[in-house]
């Protein structure tokens, strides 16, 4: 039997084998010679015909629906309907009155197009152009049957497909002849030019002339391909300079121009480049000044990005923070960001200023009002997620700070900056009138002077205390979201001590200082006081800690991180308290480096918790994390919020803090008495009221000391570790792909995937990985972005899809480090699943 019958039979095969009853509606009465080819008796009346591999009965129409429902019925009313085809030629169905609804209820209805099935059955040996040149308005199944057994017109199948064997549409044929001319010679040994310009004529309603000749034709069809994709998604004027290119007469031919375009951008990548480059300069399109904001959603040509970013910047300067998010979300995975990190990080970028604008604007109007306590200040900047002004703007200055590039969207950067900075300055002031108006006594949040007596002594069992400089509120929440695994976790926010200075701070989390605790003038130095005694230095502190928890081992953060789990197990076998000390965040920024410091933020995040999963695995199972004070981070201060130095007997003076005893309290300043902290002092402080600063030594980017909640409010997490469970090790799961040999910028790309014949239990979501740069065990780098997967910007996690390779954005964020390995990890054990070999950093290449 020819191939029309066949596909025809395996289609309603296929149907009777899903609904055992099928109704075929015929209205144009086309398909009736298949039924003569079915049928012993040309269909004339019931009888058991050969569909395929399987007998069915064929009940056909003869003028009486009633006669065809009775005839149906001993077949269709058993439990098990026997498969039955009731064939109803000239009949259009009746959705609301028909007679055969029960029938059709049964089963299901068919209702073909001769046109469409043809089609896909000369699609395997033809081309569309020839195609429509045998499915004309007059055209039978008889003569399509005349046309595949005589081989075409010519003779035989076509030339075209011929050329492009693998091809399985004609855009696809196109498609490849448009983004390459390594076809040509055989197109012309096989003559099939004039196929090929029936084809583009039939596809794209363009009829090329023959004789121009094969390159001439690829000229003008990708100008007439790429101009009109352009013009269908121009949301503006036409635009006189592209009349010389005719439009598509059809909608229908449209949408198949698109999607020959998406062929190309998602095929031939960089032949499209190429192409569109080309076309874009011989119009001048990046010369017309073509309004951005009339601009689709199509990149046909790389003009249209750039103008588009630089509208979202202008969108964010304006305060239309909304607008330019619907556009980055739009926009930012489109063709020509994703072949190019830099231009992924311009829209990152974009995305990160937009998205703080907004949450500035949120956040205006929910702040508490004027007379509301200060612990109303803390619910608002910790339990209804205030803080998140200041996560946002620590990713938008981290990421800024890691790019290789300036930020194109310079205005809005600076707008939204100064946007933070006027609301931080805000906030700080309204909580100062607050603590001002309660005496400066807190009530319902916990003191950092308790952090001790309530989260680290009562437990029993090894317990590991992280004493962490410079942890900010918000910093601990996104290390509660990294630590997944973790039991029992909670997040306390925590009143610290003022000054919010390291002496001060550090001294409040030590045994004891719940019981009596103090600030004092020791040596011409701020120190605290805990009881009886005073607490001044690193080794002031450790002493304390050891004299009340004899069985103490000491560790500083980065020699943890660079010891082997081996050594660490024999170091703390015997220790009930493991405390752990990290002052890298304070290092850096009084460093006055806050460039510096916004890259490393996260950084410091990311070693926290492999320091938690390292010691999980050597045995300990409770964790405190603790920070002494938190900080401003932002522009350096403008000289309208420096502020005069205080005078007096100045015992100590930082950016955001004046200790000491006389001085002048100006304005724009808060004097507090030492006895007002309630502490047995004569010492004062002077705290800018605001986010202002004193004229005097320390960075003007990066500071602490005063009374904002950025400073004040910080983070305790308490929680467990699950032991680490024996066995063997987890059967692979992922591969790294196109990791270079070297690292020449801050920002650079590799491929990740999980490979379908290495999961062992992947669930259909995908599976999650966590990738870092690790540099010396420290971690120096983390995913800026993702491609063809999901990426978590809080927990830092990718999630693959089966089989799909993922195009990943890593960023170096320590340029300092000589080689660094990129290394996946399962996020639940930290088993290190794949890591590369040492790569050299190179920057100055």
């Amino acid at each position: 039997m020819h191939m029309l019958h066949s596909y025809l039979a395996s289609n309603i095969e296929k149907k009777i084998k899903t609904s055992q009853v099928v109704v075929w509606y015929d209205p144009r009465k086309e398909f009736v010679s298949f039924i003569r080819e079915l049928a012993s008796d040309g269909g004339g009346s019931t009888q058991e015909v050969r569909l395929n591999s399987r007998d069915i009965w064929l009940i056909p129409y003869s003028g009486s629906f009633i006669q065809m429902k009775f005839a149906a019925e001993p077949y269709v009313g058993k439990d098990e309907p026997e498969p039955m085809l009731l064939y109803l030629p000239g009949v259009s169905r009746d959705k609301e009155g028909s007679l055969l609804m029960e029938v059709e209820a049964a089963g299901t209805c068919f209702q073909p197009s001769l046109k469409q099935i043809a089609r896909n059955v000369l699609r395997k040996q033809y081309t569309d152009g020839e195609i429509d040149e045998v499915l004309t308005d007059r055209v039978t199944y008889d003569d399509v049957v005349a046309y595949l057994q005589n081989g075409g017109e010519s003779g035989r199948a076509s030339k075209l497909k011929a050329v492009f064997p693998e091809c399985k549409s004609s855009e696809m044929i196109l498609a490849n002849w448009l983004a390459s001319d390594v076809w040509d010679t055989n197109l012309e040994d096989k003559e099939a030019l004039p196929e090929l310009v029936k084809l583009i004529a039939a596809r794209c309603d363009y009829v090329p002339a023959l004789e121009e000749g094969l390159a001439q034709i690829r000229q003008k069809t990708l100008r007439f391909v790429l101009v009109n994709e352009f013009r269908s998604d121009y949301q503006g004027e036409k635009l006189s300079s592209l009349d010389m290119i005719s439009s598509p007469q059809s909608q229908e031919a449209l949408d198949r121009i698109r999607n020959l375009c998406s062929i190309l951008r998602r095929k031939f990548p960089s032949e499209y480049k190429r192409i569109a480059d080309q076309v874009e300069g011989e119009f001048g399109l990046e010369q017309m000044g073509i309004d951005p904001s009339l601009l689709g959603r199509i990149d046909t040509f790389r003009f249209e990005e750039k103008r588009l970013l630089g509208f979202c910047d202008q969108l964010v300067a304006e305060g239309r923070y909304q607008e330019a998010k619907e556009i980055v979300d739009a926009r930012w995975k489109s063709f020509w960001v994703e072949q190019s990190l830099a231009r992924h990080a311009q829209w990152e970028a974009c995305r990160l200023v937009a998205e703080l604008g907004m949450y500035i604007q949120k956040i205006q109007s929910t702040l508490p009002g004027r007379g509301k306590s200060p612990d109303r200040w803390v619910q608002a900047y910790a339990q209804d997620q205030g803080y998140m002004l200041d996560t946002l703007a620590r990713r938008l200055e981290n990421w800024v700070a890691g790019m290789d590039h300036e930020p194109e969207v310079a205005q809005g950067l600076y707008t939204v900056r100064q946007g933070y900075e006027s609301l931080v300055h805000s906030m700080t002031q309204g909580f100062m009138d607050s603590l001002q108006q309660a005496g400066w006594q807190i009530e319902q949040t916990v003191h950092q002077t308790e952090v001790f007596s309530k989260c680290v002594h009562p437990h029993q069992g090894k317990t590991a205390y992280f004493l962490v400089d410079a942890l900010r509120y918000e910093m601990g929440v996104e290390l509660a979201e990294r630590l997944s695994e973790a039991l029992d976790l909670h997040l306390t926010p925590v009143m610290a001590a003022l000054p919010t200075i390291t002496p001060v701070g550090m001294a409040a989390l030590l045994p004891e200082a719940s019981s009596g605790f103090s600030v004092v003038e020791r040596s011409n130095k701020v120190a605290a006081q805990i009881n009886n005694t005073q607490v001044a230095t690193v080794n002031d502190r450790i002493n304390m800690v050891k004299f009340n928890t004899p069985s103490m081992v000491d560790l500083v953060l980065s020699k943890l991180l660079r010891s082997s789990e081996k050594k660490l197990g024999q170091d703390i076998q015997d220790a009930h308290l493991v405390l752990v000390r990290s002052q890298e965040i304070d290092a850096l920024g009084e460093g006055d480096n806050e460039w510096l410091i916004s890259q490393m933020m996260d950084n410091v995040i990311g070693n926290l918790a492999r320091a938690v999963r390292k010691l999980a695995g050597c045995g300990v199972e409770r964790f405190v994390i603790a920070s002494d004070h938190g900080f401003l981070l932002g522009q350096r201060k403008n000289e309208d919020m420096r502020l005069d130095h205080p005078g007096g007997e100045c015992v100590e003076c930082h950016r955001r803090c004046w200790i000491g005893k006389g001085g002048t309290a100006a304005s724009g300043t808060i004097r507090v008495q030492g006895a007002e902290l309630g502490y047995s002092t004569d010492l004062d402080c002077i705290f800018p009221h605001g986010a202002g600063v004193f004229r005097t030594q320390g960075g003007l980017g990066f500071h602490h000391g005063g009374v904002s909640l950025q400073e004040t409010i910080v983070p305790v997490l308490s929680f467990r570790m699950a032991p680490k469970e024996s066995g063997g090790k987890k059967k692979v799961k992922v591969r790294m792909t196109r990791c270079p040999d070297k690292i020449a910028n801050r920002t650079f790309g590799l491929g990740v995937v999980a490979n379908k014949d290495l999961l062992d239990l992947i669930d259909e979501q995908g599976i999650s990985i966590r990738l870092s740069l690790i540099s010396q065990g420290q971690h120096v780098g983390h995913v800026g972005m993702a491609m063809d997967a999901d990426f978590d910007r809080t927990t830092g996690l990718v999630t693959l899809k089966p089989g799909v390779e993922a195009s990943v954005g890593m960023m170096l964020t320590k340029d300092d480090c000589k080689e660094v390995k990129v290394i996946i990890q399962d996020p639940e054990t930290d088993q290190v699943w794949v890591q590369s070999s040492s790569l050299p950093v190179q920057l100055w290449m």
